[in-house]
């Protein structure tokens, strides 16, 4: 209720520290807004450091509508939000209609993901905004504290499928073999 935090056991070294409260926002300490631009806060062996304060404002939001080509929504897909450096700073999924709202954001530009796996929809592709195949391609989207950032929407393609059977050199079935796809 202080608001005064103690965080304990930690191996010395240098931290990134990230702060984020239900009614505000996120940062990272001092006043940053990714990962890459946290300031480090040294740890010592057996002792405390001190003076690692944080004052907080409103976040902002990203929300939008994901769907299928024909305008159809797709429920359950995980809508992940990435700071610039990469780091996952919040998620949700899509409700009945299609829609999400991610709050509490830093005031910056993040990236998008339209995770597709998470959804008992049909099998669809995942993607990052707009329309990417990869967070590095992936596009900032601009935040503002205290404001909603809206139509950051998604069309969903169908996703393909690749099947075969695993077998050893006599013809047996090879139970429990895996097999992995890579783009080329």
């Amino acid at each position: 209720t202080s608001g005064h935090y103690v965080m304990e056991r930690l191996r010395p070294g240098s931290y990134a520290l990230r702060i984020r409260a239900l009614a505000l926002g996120t940062e990272w300490y001092d006043a940053e807004t990714s990962l890459a631009d946290a300031h480090p806060v040294p740890v010592e062996s057996g002792q405390t450091t001190p003076g690692v304060d944080a004052v907080l404002s409103a976040g902002g939001t990203i929300s939008g509508l994901v769907t299928d080509a024909l305008g159809n929504p797709i429920s359950g897909v995980s809508v992940r939000i990435y700071d610039p450096s990469g780091v996952m700073l919040f998620s949700t999924y899509t409700n009945s209609a299609g829609n999400y709202s991610v709050g509490r954001l830093p005031a910056t530009g993040l990236k998008v993901q339209f995770y597709a796996a998470s959804s008992t929809a049909t099998n669809f592709v995942s993607e990052y905004y707009p329309d990417k195949p990869s967070l590095a391609e992936a596009e900032l989207v601009a935040v503002s504290a205290g404001q909603i950032t809206s139509g950051i929407n998604a069309v969903l393609e169908p996703a393909g499928w690749i099947s075969g059977t695993v077998t050893d050199g006599a013809g047996a079935p090879l139970e429990g073999a895996k097999v992995f796809a890579h783009s080329t």
